[in-house]
Formats: structure tokens, C-alpha cells, sequence
């Protein structure tokens, strides 16, 4: 899947993600693609997900512009009860709802921009991991919920640092 356009759709309440641009397979391509002035409220995924899962994917140079994004990433928990708030799907490793999420399981996802979208009742407006990093987010006007980011990048794994207190525990 390259060089499509989604635009101007109405995507609301889906059983996974409203928009889906992935590369799932191994060697598979889902790049260059342009979803633009579309609405997404209520999926159980992100309201907009790129995704690549595998070694030599390519899911590069994607755009996501101009879209209204809403309570999505709200798929129920154990046995997908409906409008259960428990966050997106384990493998994006995310606890919240997300508007827009930026996804590379195994080799970097470079292009990616997501501009000029209208993001709302969401606790990450877009969320990118971290071999997702070269993500472009801006111009987005971003209202999320209480302690939730506009935009947040997964730090790198062992990107961190461990530190020792006085009785033995870290």
C-alpha cells in the first residue's frame, strides 16, 4: 500500500483503529501515504495509526494532516467490553488513549509528519515510539486530558539510568 489517499472519512467507534496505515509483514510497504481531513471518535485503537512490525518493513514518509481526532484508543479490556477507557492495544506498550500513534516494533520509521490536526479527549495526543523518533508533529492544536502530553515520545530502551537507595531497592 503506497501513495494512497484517505481523505474525508468518517471513522467512529471502529473495533480497532479508526485510520490504519501498517506494513505488518515482513518486506511489506505501506509508505507515502496522505489521510487528510478525516474524523476519528471513539475507536478502540488510535483514531490514526502508522505502524511497521517487521525488520525491513517500510512504512516511511507518511502524512496525517487536518484530521479531528476524539476519545479514541478506548478498546475494553479483557473480553473487549465496549467503551471501556483502559488504553491502546499491548503492543503499542501503552497504558492511556491516544489520538495519533506512531508505531516501529523492529527497524526505524523515518517521514512521518503529523500536522494541522484537531486532537481532543485523548491522554496522548500522538504517540510516537521510539524507533518512531523522526516523527514530525507539529502545528496540531492539542487539548488532552488531566496529565496527559500533546506529544510523547517512548524513550530509547536502556536509554535511562538506575539509582540505588540507601536500603538495597533501586
Amino acid at each position: 500500500m503506497f501513495d494512497n489517499k484517505g481523505n474525508n472519512n468518517v471513522v467512529d467507534h471502529n473495533g480497532g483503529a479508526g485510520l490504519l496505515v501498517a506494513a505488518s509483514a515482513e518486506g511489506s510497504g505501506a509508505y507515502g501515504n496522505v489521510l487528510r481531513g478525516n474524523t476519528a471518535s471513539g475507536d478502540a485503537s488510535a483514531g490514526v495509526t502508522i505502524e511497521s512490525r517487521a525488520p525491513v518493513d517500510d512504512a516511511n514518509g507518511n502524512l496525517v494532516e487536518g484530521n479531528v481526532l476524539s476519545n479514541d484508543a478506548t478498546h475494553g479490556g479483557a473480553g473487549g467490553t465496549p467503551g471501556a477507557v483502559v488504553g491502546p492495544p499491548e503492543s503499542a506498550n501503552l497504558d492511556q488513549t491516544a489520538a495519533v500513534q506512531v508505531l516501529a516494533a523492529l527497524a526505524p520509521l523515518t517521514g512521518t509528519v503529523v500536522s494541522g490536526n484537531k486532537i481532543s479527549n485523548v491522554f496522548y495526543g500522538v504517540w510516537i515510539s521510539a524507533l518512531a523518533s523522526a516523527t514530525r508533529a507539529t502545528g496540531n492544536t492539542i487539548s488532552v486530558r488531566l496529565g496527559g502530553k500533546g506529544v510523547f515520545s517512548e524513550p530509547a530502551p536502556y536509554s535511562g539510568y538506575w539509582m540505588a537507595a540507601a536500603d538495597g531497592g533501586a
